[in-house]
């Protein structure tokens, strides 16, 4: 059909031009076990963008995060996709499935991983990367590429314990 909203190709257009604080959009459901809060199918996308969360004017302070996903229970899925973000291509053969770029930061973090007070057991991992083809041994694709091709003096990887004893 064709689009009846109020603003040019939109059906939905919410707009607030003096909220200063408070929640613009909530969904709430306490029973929702099994199906889908949000769903977007956009099969037609070929050079537009599905999802856009765009932040140009104030300044991030500390606290503040343009995405943040959280979860406060036991979650225990993993081998089975129950994880808090969850990226899957099983159809692309070229281009860039995840993709992070900065062209100002000086002194932050492009991509942190923080871990704090749980132990990891036997099999954990903070960062891990695995492949189960045959990429490595027959062609000539690369596991981890750290790349940096204006560096002069600056360290590419750097790799420390405090009490590394094995």
């Amino acid at each position: 059909g064709a689009d009846t909203g109020t603003t040019t190709g939109c059906l939905i257009d919410l707009a607030s031009s003096t909220a200063t604080a408070g929640v613009l959009m909530l969904t709430t459901s306490a029973s929702l076990a099994t199906g889908t809060a949000m769903r977007f199918d956009l099969n037609g996308i070929t050079t537009g963008l599905g999802v856009i969360i765009a932040h140009t004017t104030a300044v991030i302070a500390d606290g503040g995060s343009l995405l943040r996903v959280t979860s406060t229970s036991v979650d225990t899925g993993g081998a089975t996709n129950a994880t808090l973000l969850d990226l899957s291509s099983t159809a692309s053969t070229a281009g860039i499935l995840m993709k992070l770029t900065d062209t100002a930061l000086l002194t932050g973090c492009a991509f942190q991983i923080s871990h704090t007070t749980g132990v990891l057991a036997s099999g954990a991992s903070l960062l891990r990367l695995t492949s189960t083809s045959v990429d490595l041994g027959t062609s000539t694709g690369t596991m981890l590429d750290i790349a940096a091709t204006a560096a002069t003096t600056a360290s590419l990887a750097v790799i420390t314990s405090a009490t590394l004893t094995t």
